[in-house]
């Protein structure tokens, strides 16, 4: 995956400003580069640039896009930011929809893959924190993986500690709540955690771990927990088992079968 406008820079003051460096819909430089790319790494790639579209009538729209080619350097779509922050409204227009795709990986297996550019994690306009769109986009699709690129600026340009790094990884994290909340089963060393009815009690924006939630489902296979990396298991009560997958801290009932 390659940033948001990969090849060109971010900031542009208006449509003329940026026209020198857009391309038709597989039609440029930028393409070309990609496609021949993906198939020397056999590899998708994703990688945002700045798309123009020429109408019947000559006149043009410009969109904040993105290209996801697969492995023979086909295009599989065109995804065009939903979501536009203050600097792409300068030139850009709005996507009109959230998009998802089914890929395979190497061993040949089916998975659903969301799209998104970076504004397009954020409520739109920053009218309503407590709005999920993107989120809840991705688990209405019940995709397995978000493909996100994002050319987003440092709010603490000279802080690079990991406090400055995790703030950010868990805002993000945050944003995507409602995809953390799937009904998804996690693997490790041969035990299935049934991750199904997370409720999401608390945020903790300034730890490591972004939420604490409880869960009502079930650890399967019997396993020593306390030999787990990511658990806290209180062997007195036998009822708390606190496991941090993917930076997520779960609080949830212990039943072993």
């Amino acid at each position: 995956m390659f940033p948001e406008l990969a090849f060109t820079g971010y900031i542009f003051k208006n449509q003329e400003d940026i026209k020198p460096y857009c391309e038709e819909q597989k039609q440029g430089q930028q393409y070309k580069f990609l496609s021949q790319l993906a198939k020397r790494l056999f590899s998708y790639v994703f990688a945002g640039y700045p798309e123009i579209q020429i109408q019947s009538d000559n006149s043009q729209k410009y969109y904040n896009s993105a290209y996801l080619i697969d492995r023979d350097g086909n295009l599989i779509i065109n995804y065009r930011k939903k979501h536009l922050f203050e600097s792409d409204k300068t030139w850009a227009q709005e996507g009109q929809e959230f998009k998802c795709v089914e890929l395979l990986n190497l061993e040949n297996k089916t998975f659903k893959a969301g799209l998104g550019i970076c504004m397009d994690i954020n409520p739109y306009e920053f009218l309503n924190c407590q709005q999920f769109e993107l989120s809840d986009f991705c688990k209405e699709q019940q995709i397995d993986v978000l493909l996100f690129l994002s050319a987003w600026n440092d709010h603490e340009p000279n802080r690079n500690d990991r406090n400055s790094i995790e703030g950010q990884l868990n805002y993000w994290l945050w944003r995507l709540r409602t995809i953390i909340n799937q009904k998804k089963e996690i693997n490790f060393n041969k035990t299935t955690f049934d991750c199904r009815n997370l409720e999401i009690t608390e945020w903790l924006p300034m730890l490591s771990v972004c939420v604490v939630a409880k869960e009502t489902g079930t650890v399967f296979n019997e396993c020593d927990l306390s030999d787990l990396p990511w658990c806290d298991y209180d062997e007195k009560s036998e009822q708390t088992v606190q496991i941090n997958v993917f930076g997520q801290l779960i609080n949830r009932n212990n039943k072993l079968k």
